[in-house]
């Protein structure tokens, strides 16, 4: 008998559950004897988070924690970037914030933005910018000091990343009392700068970050 398109879809809902609570049990293993586990653990977890269609289950059964680990702490790049893009298709949806901001993810996502490779510097920039659209994530990012990061990009990093942190850069900068902040910081030099000397990319992003 078909299943109903409710049914199926609560039955795949159900079964990533499951699938993520799995794969966090897995990753956790604490002892040496458990680092094959791990990984397998963790293959499965970020195969499960790149797919938008299980977001809902990673964040609700507790990925969020061990994506941010292997983001910090993971020595191969490539395993680093699968992590950050990972939190990038998470970070899309608003019920994920909450988790990223309680892991102290905003802080992880600013180092790589600054210290990441070229990828990894991409999908924190696209992170930050879909945090930055809530302002309940404002301070966070500013404790963080992911403000002068993100204006460190817009300076001095590639087109890749300089986009989404112009768009981070832009929804943190739509409050009015942000707007002070920025000046308060000295932010606004640099702003002035980029706009007279930045590429087109970067000069239309604080262009709209200045109101102009």
């Amino acid at each position: 008998m078909t299943q109903a398109p409710g049914e199926a879809r609560t039955a795949l809902q159900t079964d990533a559950r499951a699938l993520v609570a799995a794969a966090v049990a897995l990753h956790t293993g604490a002892t040496a004897e458990a680092e094959a586990t791990q990984w397998e653990g963790s293959r499965l977890l970020l195969a499960l988070a790149a797919a938008d269609v299980h977001a809902e289950a990673v964040v609700v059964g507790g990925g969020v924690r061990p994506l941010l680990r292997m983001l910090s702490v993971h020595p191969t790049a490539a395993v680093r970037g699968e992590a950050v893009a990972a939190m990038s298709t998470l970070a899309a949806h608003a019920f994920s914030h909450a988790a990223i901001r309680d892991a102290g993810g905003v802080g992880c996502i600013v180092s790589s933005l600054l210290v990441g490779e070229v990828d990894e510097r991409r999908h924190a920039a696209v992170v930050l910018a879909a945090l930055a659209m809530a302002p309940d994530n404002h301070r966070e990012l500013q404790e963080a000091d992911g403000v002068h990061a993100l204006l460190d990009v817009l300076k001095s990093g590639g087109v890749a990343e300089a986009a989404p942190a112009g768009d981070a850069l832009l929804a943190f900068a739509a409050p009015a009392h942000n707007k002070r902040l920025l000046r308060d910081m000295g932010a606004l030099s640099t702003l002035v700068w980029l706009l007279l000397s930045g590429t087109g990319v970067v000069k239309a992003k604080v262009r709209a970050s200045l109101g102009r």
